[in-house]
């Protein structure tokens, strides 16, 4: 099958669920596929490469990680221009990137289009930028720019890229849910592929562990919680470092590992000091997609108190993969990750009491974290591996593009 991934952003330019997605689906050329990605411009500048057997084409005339109306026209026309040496049989498009594809030029060059929604629809888009608004100026900001630019551009390119696709993936069932609750996406026409990971990479190995612990001068006393991800306000990591300083004063050991970097940063840094914990907080800075496992094994929970509304969190699914209990925010895809009390907690969003007292709980029971740690990695081998993903994926495609769905 010859593929054709088109996607805004790949691991080249940032770091993000949806871009380790895209490099993970691209895989597929291993089994011996042919597969071609088409992105935004390169950041020094290169406009083609071959990476994994993937053939990736930077497109020179657009903004890095920006959908516009140069992405619509060049993304369309370097379709055209490789369809013609060689014929694609499928395009799997990421979020938006499709739209235009899908509305305009699918009807003449007859591509069948899978898009892959990665989010929780148009409510669960606002809800993420409401629920990080602190001050007046952010206010006006939501209002006067955010709220039009959703209004007169996110919903039309999604309900057109939803109308015209041959197919959605949603990355959980809350994403399919929204999608079918806010624009009627027929359920034949709708389908659930949870975003799957390496179970090889991701998975318990205490020499991995005990790597990054004796780099960062951690000592066997030492109980380590993790938080990972963009330092972003809808991360949530603002509430995590509230909650870790109700933690502190019940355990002395404790320290906090923060991995990720974000425009969020500086203030977090600000944060712990008001805190009094800036001594017991790590900041580890950005870490590799390749390298990140070496940090879930060296934790001993895992905490995501994000309130994004997002479709899938993808780190959350790491650190089940390599055997971590979790506490996290139940809001959006999350709900498609641990189960209560099996492989972690659940907390409401922004609740920092809750968080404490959650992980303090699995701190004080070390029978319930390592049987929490169990049902986390068994969890991800059932439902979240990347051959699953993969094979879905494909099936689809199959389907797609023999007669239709």
């Amino acid at each position: 099958m010859n593929i054709c991934i088109l996607v805004r952003s790949t691991l080249t330019h940032q770091m993000g669920g949806t871009q380790v997605l895209c490099q993970t689906l691209s895989e597929v050329a291993e089994s011996g596929h042919s597969v071609t990605i088409i992105t935004t411009k390169h950041p020094q500048g290169v406009e083609h490469e071959c990476k994994n057997g993937s053939s990736i084409h930077y497109l020179s005339n657009t903004r890095p990680a920006r959908l516009n109306k140069y992405w619509w026209k060049e993304s369309v026309n370097k379709i055209v221009e490789l369809h013609k040496k060689n014929s694609f049989d499928v395009i799997w498009a990421q979020n938006l990137a499709g739209y235009y594809y899908a509305w305009k030029v699918k009807p003449t060059l007859k591509i069948p289009i899978i898009s892959v929604i990665h989010g929780l629809g148009i409510l669960g888009h606002i809800r993420s930028e409401w629920n990080c608004l602190s001050s007046f100026k952010e206010c006006i900001s939501f209002a006067g720019k955010y709220l039009p630019e959703a209004f007169f551009c996110y919903i039309p390119w999604l309900f057109r890229t939803l109308k015209y696709s041959d197919a959605i993936v949603g990355v959980s069932e809350q994403t399919q849910e929204a999608l079918r609750k806010e624009f009627g996406v027929d359920e034949k026409k709708i389908f659930v592929i949870y975003d799957g990971i390496d179970m090889e990479k991701f998975k318990p190995d205490k020499e991995k562990g005990e790597s990054i612990r004796k780099k960062l001068s951690l000592t066997e006393n030492n109980q380590v919680l993790l938080i990972a991800g963009v330092a972003h306000k809808q991360k949530g990591m603002h509430i995590g470092l509230q909650a870790f300083a109700k933690i502190k004063k019940e355990f002395k050991n404790v320290k906090l590992m923060i991995v990720g970097e974000g425009p969020q940063l500086p203030e977090l840094k600000k944060l712990t000091k008001k805190l009094g914990i800036e001594k017991d907080v790590i900041w580890c800075g950005f870490i590799s997609n390749e390298d990140i496992s070496f940090y879930y094994n060296a934790a001993d929970i895992f905490l995501n108190p994000t309130i994004r509304v997002e479709g899938l969190s993808l780190v959350t699914v790491e650190a089940m993969a390599c055997g971590l209990p979790s506490v996290i925010t139940r809001i959006g895809g999350t709900q498609s990750t641990i189960d209560e009390g099996i492989s972690g907690f659940f907390i409401k969003p922004r609740d920092a009491s809750s968080l404490a007292e959650k992980t303090i709980k699995i701190l004080t029971d070390s029978s319930l974290s390592k049987k929490m740690g169990r049902g986390a990695r068994e969890k991800a081998l059932r439902k979240f591996s990347k051959e699953k993903m993969i094979a879905d994926y494909l099936d689809i495609s199959e389907k797609v593009g023999k007669r239709g769905l």
